[in-house]
């Protein structure tokens, strides 16, 4: 995911942008507990960043979508 970029347009979709506010402070959450020495594995976490990248990248392309689909109208 290094180097990745994600394009959001958000228009009428503002409202995301508090659950992604929230997706961030979990993900410093996890990044403490990583750090902490807590037995999470390092396989485990790299398996839920790849998800949540995955699922960014579908929100990402949802909300553009979905902003592109209002605008033609």
């Amino acid at each position: 995911m290094s180097g990745a970029a994600f394009r959001i347009s958000l228009g009428d979709g503002e409202q995301h942008l508090g659950e992604v506010a929230k997706i961030g402070h979990n993900i410093n959450q996890i990044a403490r507990k990583l750090n902490s020495g807590d037995t999470a594995t390092m396989a485990q976490a790299e398996r839920t960043l790849a998800a949540v990248g995955t699922a960014v990248r579908h929100i990402a392309e949802a909300t553009n979508q979905a902003v592109a689909t209002r605008s033609h109208r």
